[in-house]
């Protein structure tokens, strides 16, 4: 999955447990990283933890910090903050913010990172391509294309691109 973290923000559609996966690969590769994490007390971005992202990004830092951002963030206020928050980070602070659909982010957000739609490998696109070139299903693999082509420029939901996946 880190694999997958290219740029200065990436949001990461799918499976929001995959950052557990994440923090693991940061943890094995000895590299720092702060999570702000769903919890069953919070489970919504808070302007407390907007205000802690702030104070982690102006600290000037020589090595890449990951900054991990697991929780609801479909308040307007909320995401407007960390959109000025993402714009003056420090150039170190790489943001994965991982959201079940993209449906909710503001534009100003989503056009400032880079969008990572994640299904897990079993019902990939490229197992499910890879399966039906197999079987020679060329109809089928033109339909995978084609939702796969739709889903990259956010014109499906996460759940209708796994529907469609589960369905092939």
């Amino acid at each position: 999955m880190l694999a997958d973290i290219k740029h200065r923000v990436n949001i990461i559609l799918g499976d929001v447990m995959e950052i557990d996966r994440l923090e693991e690969e940061l943890q094995d590769g000895n590299l720092s990283f702060i999570s702000f994490r769903n919890t069953e007390d919070e489970k919504t971005l808070s302007v407390v933890d907007v205000a802690n992202i702030i104070n982690i990004v102006s600290t000037k830092y020589s090595k890449r910090l990951y900054i991990l951002i697991n929780k609801n963030i479909r308040n307007t206020i909320i995401q407007n903050s960390l959109l000025k928050t993402l714009e003056e980070a420090n150039s170190n602070c790489i943001f994965v913010i991982f959201v079940p659909s993209i449906n909710h982010l503001l534009n100003t957000l989503k056009s400032r990172a880079v969008i990572v739609n994640r299904l897990s490998n079993k019902n990939s696109f490229s197992e499910v391509k890879r399966r039906l070139i197999m079987s020679k299903n060329f109809k089928a693999l033109e339909q995978v294309l084609y939702v796969e082509d739709k889903s990259a420029r956010g014109l499906l939901s996460d759940k209708q691109v796994k529907d469609f996946i589960n369905v092939v």
